[in-house]
């Protein structure tokens, strides 16, 4: 009979999510990372536990690195969250994916393409009771959002003056 292995243990401390700008041989820290827990990958059904702390995510650097087109432009903040997370890969179906724990965002800014549209906040912060993606289904216990401040810019399309109106109103 083969002999199989698994993996029982995983930890990662104090690791560092990093980039390369395309433009810049520097590179750029996104985030630490800390993961301790353990995986079964090669008996059985490949399933994972882990408990996950993010810490200093800059936001506005993670929208740079995914290069994606975005309606609004991340100018500041920075996100942790300490995760509790369960995987498994059945053998004929999706994967399954749960998490817990509690996610925060700080010091954030946003501003939509135009400038005419901003939004900030000092801290937000949220009680993650249960994420299954599988299942599509987010469970919120707290939502706490300090000092949230929103900036509009009105801009108003008037159609241009043809003139008739102006000629039938004077003529009355």
């Amino acid at each position: 009979a083969p002999a199989h292995y698994a993996v029982h243990a995983l930890n990662l401390h104090q690791a560092r999510v990093a980039w390369r700008d395309a433009n810049s041989p520097d590179l750029q820290t996104l985030a630490q990372l800390s993961v301790k827990g353990h995986v079964q990958a090669l008996t059985g059904t490949p399933q994972g536990e882990f408990d996950v702390t993010l810490s200093s995510l800059q936001l506005a650097k993670l929208q740079t690195a995914l290069a994606m087109t975005w309606p609004v432009n991340l100018q500041q903040g920075q996100a942790s969250a300490q995760l509790h997370i369960q995987w498994a890969q059945p053998a004929h179906d999706a994967p399954e994916v749960k998490a817990m724990g509690q996610v925060q965002a700080a010091d954030v800014a946003l501003q939509d393409k135009a400038a005419h549209t901003s939004l900030s906040f000092k801290t937000l912060q949220l009680q993650l009771d249960q994420l299954d993606l599988r299942q599509r289904m987010l469970k919120v216990s707290e939502l706490v959002l300090d000092q949230p401040q929103v900036r509009l810019q009105l801009v108003a399309a008037i159609p241009p003056s043809t003139g008739s109106a102006d000629a039938t109103a004077a003529q009355a």
